[in-house]
């Protein structure tokens, strides 16, 4: 039997973040909200951020500098913590709100992410990635109407957003209905360098196997997979459907 590791490899669940397509919820590297610039993963520069922050915990710049340097060097944590304190030194920042949002969603506490990405709109926030954040909050909690309705916000804003779209077709797939999962996915890939985004081929592949078209999803997946990596993943896929509830399996992988 697949291991719970080896079953959200398989998924691939990329409900992105802000509209970023790195890691399960996005990359915060090209947040607007950060300021300034850090090295890849340098301690000596997340030291100097820290530093600075510390000298003016209320400065956003400096806060956001060291958060996201905590975040590149895997201490989300941490990063939670600088960004509260900002929040709470700087009660109507909506960005401070929608970064905290953000961050808070990813560390696991999704309705607190959601609470603060709703105070980031309800303050003018209102942008793409901010709907497409509220919407990956909202499928975490098994609210699929409502992330599809910030997913379409969130497309309202920019129509050809191929990460919200892909998050769109996710939460299709999550709610049961293949059919239109597939169909995002493919709209998705239609649109320029679309063809190139192996997440969406990966996304593609699950949702074509989970409608048991396994030889049709074998072949999409090849084009970024080893063979052995793509065999398992359908016998993976075989062995969820034929057991009950593939579906709350699929979720909890998620």
């Amino acid at each position: 039997m697949a291991s719970a590791h080896s079953a959200a490899a398989l998924l691939a669940l990329a409900l992105t973040i802000a509209g970023c397509s790195a890691g399960p919820l996005g990359s915060l590297a090209s947040d607007p909200t950060v300021t300034g610039s850090l090295g890849e993963g340098s301690v000596k520069d997340a030291s100097l951020a820290a530093q600075a922050w510390r000298q003016d915990p209320g400065s956003k710049k400096n806060g956001l500098l060291y958060a996201r340097g905590l975040m590149v060097l895997g201490r989300s944590d941490e990063a939670v913590k600088v960004v509260e304190e900002l929040a709470h030194r700087n009660p109507d920042d909506c960005e401070l709100a929608a970064y905290l949002g953000k961050i808070i969603v990813q560390s696991g506490r999704v309705q607190d992410g959601e609470k603060q990405l709703r105070k980031a709109i309800a303050g003018g926030r209102d942008d793409r990635r901010i709907r497409s954040a509220l919407g990956s909050a909202l499928d975490q909690q098994g609210r699929y109407r409502e992330a599809r309705l910030s997913y379409e916000q969130a497309l309202a804003r920019r129509p050809d957003e191929i990460s919200v779209i892909n998050n769109l077709a996710m939460s299709y797939a999550l709610a049961g209905d293949l059919k239109a999962a597939e169909t995002q996915l493919r709209r998705a890939m239609a649109l320029p360098d679309g063809d190139d985004d192996a997440q969406l081929r990966q996304n593609l592949a699950l949702v074509v196997g989970l409608a048991g078209r396994f030889e049709e999803a074998k072949e999409i997946a090849s084009r970024d997979l080893p063979p052995d990596k793509v065999e398992a993943n359908v016998a993976y896929l075989k062995r969820m459907l034929s057991e009950p509830n593939p579906w709350e399996q699929l979720r909890a992988a998620k």
